[in-house]
């Protein structure tokens, strides 16, 4: 975590540390410094710290000399510790290697090394066989910027490298002074009760971690007596009369200042000038404060610090944190033709920190899928079902349909969900007329059909029988069930004197016999 020395109203995270990964129902807890001198949970979630297990380690990272067995140290967590022993035949000194994280010291790391030092980065690096490196700065020109990696999942993590920041109480002050820092990147030095001299300002030199003097070096001399009025007299009334109503933009270690001592009042952490001096250094004199130097002698006007890393970072993300200041908060989300992976939320709160990261888990989005699209049957689409967004896939003539062009067309699934491409132009191809034509049939439109055509196949006339619907299909033969056709049977003869027949009960297209009678 990051919560040490934090004031009123600053935040801090708390995670899990290097060597070690959440389990699946825990994530990183942003804590507020509350008025009751309490951290609290920022947002819905109860005050219980993630739970974090030990990262296997990898296997490949087993080195065992020639003649040495290692197996002792492969499935081996973060913390455990292993043996190489030598094989038979062989003597070697017994090593122990302690797995003590994932993350190894470099002093030489080539170009990478070099970019960072040239931003006074602190480099904390990855071992090169197991995690790619990936190290841009995601912003120059300040310390401690972070950067992103990808993992061992194929997963992008944002990492935060060290800060070079510079300890007061290791720089080399004057004799009899105190100090006042409203920050990290500036102080102010000034005489101790009792001495007298002018207050000066130091800056932070984050290449040798130590303050140095930015004007001239400042000379304290023992003063005159005080007077006993003057000897007695405290601030604290005047401290408090200054800084009511002001919230917790302001900083300072005046609250016990007394007769000829120096303090204070400066842009607490999160905040910064919004012009001019970000503080002003006050002399105690019976029970009054004098200011003695700042722009204007006047407390600065405060305003919250932009944000200017740490913003949500992901494929298919889109966030609101642009233009975002100190405590405030934004969210990330997945853009559209994005959806949140399985186990990751749909959105991610963020919030901006007084030190100008954002702190945040950005939402893991996957590409969605694109609707199906109905593209008829002279077309074979199958290589398009289940493309998501930004892939695309190749659509042709279906069986039974020839290309008046290029055969193949790609399509694409784009953010809104369509595909969108030209199709080809694949045209029907003509059946063979294979038809029944029997003489009780007649067929009605079936000639010349082409692929998904239908015709009917009908009984003639003087026929009963129901008709049947045949198709050209996509293998060029036109297909279907013969109608069941039944001739009818002719008229009864009319009987005519002398004539004798054969034509009682004869069917339609039979044939009968008329004689003289004898």
């Amino acid at each position: 975590h990051d919560c040490l020395d934090k004031e009123l109203l600053q935040t801090c995270s708390v995670g899990c540390a290097a060597g070690h990964d959440f389990d699946g129902a825990s994530s990183w807890m942003a804590l507020s410094c509350g008025f009751s001198g309490e951290f609290r949970v920022i947002g819905n979630q109860p005050m219980v710290p993630p739970n974090c297990v030990p990262e296997a380690c990898d296997d490949k990272d087993i080195k065992g000399g020639r003649g040495a067995n290692a197996d002792s140290c492969k499935g081996r967590v973060v913390g455990q510790s292993c043996t190489v022993v030598p094989n038979d035949g062989h003597e070697l000194v017994v090593e122990t290697i302690d797995f003590a994280d994932d993350q190894v010291h470099v002093d030489q790391f080539g170009s990478l090394r070099e970019a960072l030092d040239a931003n006074e980065h602190e480099i904390l690096s990855f071992k090169e066989d197991s995690i790619d490196f990936d190290c841009v700065p995601s912003k120059g020109g300040r310390s401690g910027a972070r950067f992103a990696y990808r993992g061992p999942r194929e997963n992008y993590i944002q990492y935060s490298a060290p800060k070079k920041e510079c300890d007061i109480t290791q720089s080399n002050l004057p004799a009899n002074t105190n100090y006042f820092c409203p920050g990290k990147e500036k102080c102010y030095v000034f005489c101790a009760r009792g001495f007298r001299g002018a207050p000066r300002k130091y800056v932070c030199d984050a290449r040798a971690s130590v303050f140095v003097e930015d004007t001239v070096p400042t000379a304290c001399l023992r003063a005159r007596r005080l007077s006993a009025e003057a000897a007695h007299g405290n601030c604290s009334a005047a401290v408090a009369a200054l800084l009511v109503d002001k919230g917790g933009m302001y900083s300072t270690n005046c609250g016990n200042l007394t007769s000829g001592g120096y303090c204070g009042v400066g842009c607490a952490s999160g905040y910064q000038a919004a012009e001019g001096a970000d503080a002003v250094i006050f002399s105690c004199s019976a029970g009054q404060l004098e200011p003695v130097m700042g722009e204007d002698r006047a407390l600065p006007t405060c305003v919250p610090t932009a944000c200017v890393d740490g913003f949500p970072a992901g494929d298919g993300l889109q966030h609101d944190c642009d233009g975002k200041a100190s405590f405030e908060s934004c969210s990330a989300t997945c853009s559209p033709g994005y959806m949140p992976a399985p186990g990751s939320k749909a959105t991610e709160s963020f919030t901006c920190q007084a030190d100008g990261f954002f702190a945040g888990i950005s939402p893991e989005c996957v590409p969605s899928p694109c609707k199906a699209r109905a593209l008829g049957p002279a077309y074979n689409a199958q290589s398009c079902a289940g493309v998501a967004t930004g892939e695309d896939c190749t659509v042709l003539c279906a069986q039974g349909y020839s290309a008046q062009d290029d055969a193949t067309r790609v399509l694409v699934c784009e953010a809104s969900g369509e595909f969108s491409g030209a199709l080809p132009v694949c045209e029907p191809n003509a059946c063979a007329n294979h038809v029944p034509s029997d003489s009780d049939l007649v067929a009605v439109g079936c000639s010349g059909l082409t692929t998904g055509q239908s015709c009917t196949v009908a009984c003639a006339d003087w026929h009963d029988g129901e008709a049947e619907v045949h198709t050209c299909s996509a293998t060029g033969v036109i297909t279907g069930t013969r109608p069941h056709c039944v001739a009818r049977r002719c008229p009864a003869m009319p009987q005519i004197e002398g004539v004798v027949h054969t034509c009682a009960d004869v069917v339609f297209g039979g044939m009968c016999f008329g004689m003289c009678a004898a």
